[in-house]
């Protein structure tokens, strides 16, 4: 009797993503919150500061084909938000309380710029197997 496989179903976003910024050398984890051929657009919460034009060097392996990364890509445009997180006040042992707090973010929209080809059929073919573009 034939076993049965089973699939996981992964989420494809966010995708981890190391950064390395190439006017001050720094290195830090963000998160592709949206990947298309073109670029990205990349989630960073904490105080990191870009400025339009800035080249990175960028590395991110893609859910499910498991296709490693790694180029240069320019940002192009910021995007500041607030969201809010929920927090979890305890007010006593007994009853706690969930508070909404209001959280600044920045996302980054960046440009691929100078992307191997076997990287862009990698990302075309991430892109089909999660039905964001068509074959």
């Amino acid at each position: 009797m034939p076993q049965s496989v089973i699939k996981k179903k992964v989420p494809p976003y966010p995708i981890n993503l190391e950064v390395s910024k190439l006017s001050d050398n720094s290195v830090f984890i963000a998160q592709i919150v949206k990947l298309t051929e073109e670029g990205f657009l990349l989630k960073r919460v904490d105080k990191s500061s870009f400025k339009p034009n800035e080249t990175l060097s960028v590395s991110f392996e893609l859910p499910v084909v498991k296709s490693r990364i790694q180029t240069r890509a320019t940002v192009i445009k910021l995007y500041q938000y607030v969201e809010n997180v929920s927090q979890v006040n305890q007010l006593t042992t007994v009853r706690a309380s969930t508070v909404q707090k209001p959280v600044a973010g920045l996302m980054v929209e960046c440009h691929f710029s100078d992307i191997d080809l076997n990287h862009k059929e990698a990302i075309h073919k991430f892109l089909v197997m999660i039905k964001q573009v068509s074959a």
